[in-house]
């Protein structure tokens, strides 16, 4: 019995592999078919979508599922995916901009401006994640993220230090970037977002509707 589950185990896990290092060829795959520009955030919104069915024991054809998925939210994710950029270019110039002036004044503005980028690299860590797996406006989808962050900051640190150690392992193994980058931040990501919130879409936006009433 207790080989039966070491193997099981083993079979599992390299199933996940199997699963993932596709996911990411895929990812990769449709970003390069949108130049980029077009098709990262697509793309991106697409793997989260197929490891959130995963994790919540769907079963699907990849190929089909992710194209499917692509072509239906194309606008919304890229919408999202630029908004959050150009955020992100802002708070950088404004970050840049104030520590260019010598005054205790600006010292004081960067020192807020850094407070605020850290709020927005927690929304981008829960922004996509949280938009498959709910279906709700952007701007919801953004307080939501910042709300997902604040109310359980251990799994946020967490979060943050199982994206550091996937980078710095890709950085030491190129090899696997092609295979096991995204898709496995993704995974790590999807499974916060569902601790966080275990409902279905479908429960939540119910639940949404009753508080507007």
């Amino acid at each position: 019995m207790e080989w039966r589950g070491v193997i099981g185990g083993a079979y599992e896990m390299c199933e996940w592999i199997m699963r993932l290092a596709y996911v990411n060829l895929l990812w990769l795959l449709f970003t390069f078919l949108g130049l980029g520009v077009l098709g990262f955030f697509p793309a991106t919104s697409a793997m989260f979508t197929l490891v959130r069915g995963w994790l919540n024991g769907q079963e699907f054809k990849v190929f089909h599922a992710f194209w499917r998925s692509c072509r239906k939210n194309w606008i919304d994710a890229n919408l999202l995916g630029y908004f959050l950029l150009a955020v992100g270019i802002l708070l950088y110039v404004d970050i840049r901009l104030m520590r260019s002036f010598n005054h205790p004044f600006f010292d004081l503005l960067s020192f807020a401006a850094l407070g605020f980028g850290f709020l927005y690299l927690v929304v981008l860590l829960y922004a996509f994640p949280l938009s498959a797996h709910l279906r709700l406006r952007k701007r919801e989808i953004v307080r939501l993220a910042l709300f997902a962050g604040m109310k359980q900051p251990l799994l946020t640190l967490f979060l943050l230090a199982s994206i550091a150690m996937i980078a710095l392992v890709n950085a030491v193994f190129p090899g696997l970037i092609p295979f096991l980058s995204g898709s496995v931040v993704c995974l790590v990501s999807m499974w916060a977002v569902l601790r966080l919130f275990p409902m279905s879409a479908e429960h939540f936006s119910a639940g949404q509707s009753r508080k507007a009433h």
